[in-house]
């Protein structure tokens, strides 16, 4: 079931964990991290998988970064535009 928690196994690049979670969530990001390191070991001659998985870790940091920034970008103009419309609202009531 969704939610439930339970023990999951994944495979990583080769490499088998156990973890207890909500299976679907643990295999979708199971999926997405194996994805990203198969990428970058794909395009890049680093050789190690310390090194892939590493620089693999970086991108997925620089897109968590990425997103954050883009989030915080949105919440600053939904406030502006609230700011502006509450003030505009009062005005309006003034009348």
């Amino acid at each position: 079931m969704a939610g439930e928690k339970q023990d999951v196994i994944i495979k990583i690049f080769g490499n088998e964990f156990s973890l207890k979670g909500d299976k679907e969530y643990i295999q979708k990001l199971a999926q997405y991290v194996d994805d990203k390191i198969r990428e970058v070991d794909s395009m890049t001659s680093l050789g190690s998988s310390t090194k892939v998985a590493i620089y693999a870790a970086f991108q997925i940091a620089d897109e968590l970064f990425k997103q954050e920034a883009e989030r915080e970008n949105i919440e600053d103009k939904v406030s502006k535009k609230t700011t502006k419309m509450v003030k505009m609202l009062q005005e309006a009531l003034k009348e």
